[in-house]
């Protein structure tokens, strides 16, 4: 799997077809998968591949959202995300409730297709 150097070098192996979101965020997860124990607290395998397919739609459609459109991206477990436990890498907070919706920084790198 090709990594890339910067968010300008992965738009333009979008748009050159070299590799697509759904590609490289197919790539990136089965690399994370196996990954020492730990390195990720939660994977969210399933809103990846329904965001990085979007993007793809998007790009392949020549109409992505911009700059952001495809990147994957990781989050600390310090932001919400809808439909996990945000616990700050501590057991305190392991059993408390599902949160409702994204943090706002979520919520808006989502929204660029991010």
């Amino acid at each position: 799997m090709q990594f890339y150097s910067s968010i300008r070098a992965l738009n333009n192996a979008y748009q050159s077809g070299e590799t697509t979101p759904l590609r490289y965020v197919t790539g990136l997860l089965e690399r994370a998968k196996q990954m020492e124990k730990g390195v990720f607290i939660t994977l969210l395998e399933t809103r990846a591949l329904q965001e990085a397919t979007a993007s793809t739609a998007r790009w392949n459609a020549g109409n992505p959202l911009g700059l952001f459109d495809g990147v994957p991206t990781v989050w600390k477990d310090l932001f919400d995300i809808e439909d996990t436990v945000t616990t700050g890498a501590s057991l305190a907070y392991a059993n408390v409730p599902l949160k409702r919706k994204d943090a706002p920084a979520v919520a808006f790198y989502s929204a660029q297709g991010g």
